[in-house]
């Protein structure tokens, strides 16, 4: 059946796009005692020697450190209250919302969405202030243990997975369970959210 497509939605990744640094650096390292500079490092080692994927190389290096796996995803969403972003960062979601409430859009029934769509921690920005103006974050999320602490990762956005994820917020399926196939077939008239109506 073919949609209204009447909603815009703008996208943004996290890591120095909505903040000056990584969530790593911003608010993960201090509190398990480990280096940015030599992280990094590591990660690109990895990258170099063992042909690790980016994200792979850097969940990996948290994972090995105990005290990082001392943590749950509660502990993680926790850690996303402290968060710091660039400013205007969240003034802007409503700034933005603002706008459409004039006449000239009102009328229309123009509606704005915004998603977070990044390779960071997923739990991390569902504990920030963040979360409250976005429609849906989609992150690297991890699975816990018996214990309750973080083990393994259990999804990972990489750059190109990226673009999954805008195919599903396109065809309206965000909410769906995220095993549904995104490359099921759908006519443009259909999408929720058409391309063209995508920053």
């Amino acid at each position: 059946m073919p949609q209204q497509q009447n909603i815009i939605a703008i996208v943004y990744d996290y890591d120095n796009t909505l903040s000056p640094t990584s969530m790593q650096e911003d608010v993960i390292f201090d509190r398990i005692g480990v280096n940015a500079k030599q992280f990094w490092e590591n990660t690109n080692r990895l990258k170099a020697y063992k042909s690790y994927e980016d994200d792979l190389a850097w969940i990996r290096l948290l994972l090995e450190n105990s005290e990082f796996r001392d943590l749950s995803n509660g502990d993680l969403e926790t850690m996303g209250q402290e968060l710091k972003f660039h400013p205007g960062v969240p003034q802007v979601f409503d700034e933005l919302g603002q706008i459409l409430q004039q006449e000239k859009y009102n009328r229309h029934g123009i509606v704005l969405e915004h998603y977070i769509v990044t390779s960071g921690l997923k739990a991390v920005l569902n504990g920030s202030v963040l979360s409250k103006y976005v429609e849906r974050i989609f992150g690297c999320e991890l699975d816990e243990d018996s214990n309750g602490k973080v083990f393994w990762p259990k999804r990972i956005v990489s750059h190109t997975a990226k673009t999954q994820y805008l195919f599903r917020i396109t065809k309206g399926i965000e909410y769906v369970d995220l095993t549904h196939d995104v490359n099921d077939h759908m006519p443009e008239s259909e999408r929720r959210i058409p391309f063209e109506n995508m920053l």
